[in-house]
């Protein structure tokens, strides 16, 4: 099993969700996150208190998948430009049957 990690802006979420399916992934969890980049700072005023925000908002999308999917699943982000990281995943458990192994990812 793989886990495929990519961090994309919020705005092509349902373009990499499409890519995603198409390639054969069941499911994925999407989480806020911030981003640190080269881009400029931007100054912000918060109740008015003005601060400096240099970090931008991203989602980092997380798929387990099968050893059998994982290589059209990457090759599929990298097509679209995007940075993909993959880790060997030693045993997933679906808690609620008990499954273990691939038969938890189904």
């Amino acid at each position: 099993m793989k886990r495929i990690e990519v961090t994309i802006d919020p705005a092509e979420l349902d373009e990499v969700r499409e890519t995603l399916a198409e390639a054969g992934a069941l499911g994925m969890t999407v989480l806020e996150v911030r981003g640190f980049d080269r881009r400029r700072t931007s100054r912000r005023v918060y109740f008015g208190s003005a601060y400096a925000e240099d970090s931008a908002l991203k989602l980092k999308i997380t798929v387990v998948v099968v050893d059998d999917c994982a290589p059209a699943i990457l090759e599929a982000l990298e097509r679209s430009g995007r940075p993909v990281s993959a880790t060997q995943i030693v045993e997933a458990v679906r808690i609620r049957t008990d499954e273990r192994g691939d038969d938890a990812l189904a």
